[in-house]
Parts: C-alpha cells; sequence; structure tokens
C-alpha cells in the first residue's frame, strides 16, 4: 500500500517539468541602452502542486513570497525590480546600459542586433533569481536551448525584441514593424542570428515625403479647380471692338474684297512719301469709299 502515494508523486513530478513557460519582452533604444521584462508562468506548476497538496493532505503552494530574496545588486541589471502577479506569474525586470548588449550596434545603414547577445543578459537574471533559493542555475546557451530534458521543464520560451527603427530583416522569428518574436528553441538551429533595422531618419523621411507629395497633389487639384470656376465664371473673353461697331476678330476674319486689297497696295507704296491724311483725302477725291479706306489703313 506504501507504493501507491509513491508512485502518484512520481507520474505528478513527470507531468509538471512541462508546466512552465517564459517570455522575455525587450525594448532597444537607439543609444543601446535598453529595457527588459521577463515573464515566468507558473500557473500549471502552482495549480499541480496544489493538487498534489490536497493529495497527499497538504495545504496550497505559497506563491506571493517567490521574490523573497532576489538579489540585483550582483547583476548587470539597474533599478531591478522583481513582482508577483496574479495567474502564478513571477517578473523579473529592470534596465541595461548599452555595454550589456555587445551585439548591438549602429551602422551607416541602420542598426545590428547579434540576437545571441541575450544569453549573458538571462544568465545575469538567473543568477539574481537563484540568490532567492541559495541555488544555481543552468547558463542559457544553444547547448542549454539544446537538450531534451531542458524543453521538458520549460514547455515555451519566446523572446521578443524592439529594434529603435522599423526591422527590415531577421534570420529568425516573426517580424512586425519594430519587433521580432522568436522561439528560444528555433535558436541553436541558425548559424547566424541577428536582426538589422533603418537607419533613425529613414523613417520618418519616407513618410515626409509622402505627405509632401500628398500636400502638392492637393494644392494643384485646388488650382485646377479655382481656374475651372473663374474661366465659367467670366465666360469666353471678347475682342475689344473697332469704332465700336465690328470686334477686331471680325474684322480679321471677313475676306478682304479686291478694293481693299488694290488699296493696301497703293498705301504701302506711299506711305514714305505722304502723310496718313494726305493719303487719305488723295483716296477719297478718287472716289473711294469711306469703309474700304477704313479698312486698308487697318489691314495694311
Amino acid at each position: 500500500m506504501t507504493t501507491k502515494p509513491l508512485l502518484v508523486i512520481l507520474i505528478l513530478a513527470f507531468v509538471l517539468t512541462g508546466c512552465v513557460t517564459i517570455d522575455v519582452n525587450h525594448k532597444i533604444n537607439s543609444d543601446g541602452t535598453s529595457s527588459i521584462e521577463v515573464i515566468y508562468n507558473m500557473s500549471g506548476m502552482y495549480a499541480s502542486l496544489a493538487g498534489m497538496g490536497e493529495a497527499m493532505g497538504g495545504s496550497e503552494v505559497p506563491f506571493e513570497d517567490s521574490c523573497q530574496g532576489v538579489d540585483f545588486s550582483n547583476s548587470i541589471i539597474i533599478d531591478g525590480i522583481c513582482e508577483t502577479r496574479d495567474g502564478y506569474l513571477m517578473v523579473l525586470k529592470g534596465k541595461l546600459p548599452a555595454s550589456a548588449l555587445v551585439g548591438f550596434e549602429e551602422t551607416a545603414t541602420g542598426y545590428n542586433y547579434d540576437i545571441r547577445s541575450i544569453y549573458s543578459v538571462l544568465n545575469s537574471l538567473n543568477s539574481a533569481s537563484a540568490s532567492a533559493t541559495s541555488g544555481e542555475s543552468d547558463d542559457i546557451s544553444d547547448e542549454f536551448l539544446s537538450d531534451a530534458n531542458n524543453k521538458m521543464m520549460l514547455s515555451a520560451f519566446t523572446y521578443t525584441i524592439e529594434m529603435p527603427t522599423k526591422i527590415v530583416d531577421a534570420t529568425i522569428g516573426t517580424m512586425k514593424g519594430k519587433k521580432v518574436t522568436i522561439d528560444m528553441y528555433e535558436l541553436p538551429d541558425v548559424e547566424s542570428a541577428f536582426i538589422e533595422s533603418e537607419s533613425a531618419g529613414s523613417g520618418s523621411f519616407a513618410l515626409d515625403n509622402q505627405m509632401m507629395i500628398i500636400i502638392g497633389i492637393v494644392i494643384i487639384v485646388i488650382i485646377i479647380v479655382i481656374l475651372l470656376l473663374v474661366i465659367k465664371k467670366k465666360g469666353p473673353k471678347k475682342m475689344k471692338s473697332v469704332k465700336g461697331q465690328e470686334t477686331l476678330g471680325a474684322v480679321l476674319e471677313e475676306p478682304l474684297s479686291p478694293t481693299v486689297k488694290t488699296l493696301i497696295q497703293w498705301i504701302k507704296t506711299y506711305e514714305s512719301q505722304y502723310n496718313e491724311e494726305a493719303l487719305r483725302a488723295s483716296l477719297t477725291k478718287n472716289g473711294y469709299g469711306k469703309e474700304d479706306i477704313e479698312k486698308a489703313f487697318q489691314n495694311k
């Protein structure tokens, strides 16, 4: 009869190995400094432990005191905080100096980040949390993530990085705007794990260019509409009248009679010798009509 409780404990211990998940949220600034938040979700483990405690006649396993003894003094974390949240979430967060991310750099084309730089940061956080239990934690590395036992212990391990600018390339993970989310268990399979984001001014410059083009188009449309309204309101422009009777257009468009053409030729022949008044008087004296003489002088 004594073997049954022991068997139950062993089975539950095996089940619990996949009841912890880790989510890492990491925001990197353009100067290399950053802020990080690591969320340990132990809801599955504590629910199972509570059930095991009841089966064994014990009490629910406490969780609120999980942060007691966490010490950031020997870590690279600045202003480190440990807190517990509803749902059996343990959260470690703080700021990181630029020196903590040796794989982050600004280039002529933007920003580059070696994702494996996070290993040293996470190991520093693990050391801080391990101080609470006076225990030791395994260093996170490609080997750690490739180990089948560790995969059983941590059912999910995700890392979300937010770069200073929009991401243009990443060798691993899912890109969305400034962020990339990766499955840490896929990291050992990638030889070169990096993220590249655009330069600091390229995003705003592109936006400014788009806005300038849109504004320019709107202005052109407004000008065209105004011109059409003005033309429609005024109607066709009329030419000034000649002698208060006919328009110049009408005079120019009307075919000239042979008589007028003859007078024009005569005027051109003698206008260098006589003034207009003398020429008009001579033509009138020779019997040419006043209207023909006027047309001749207008069209000479």
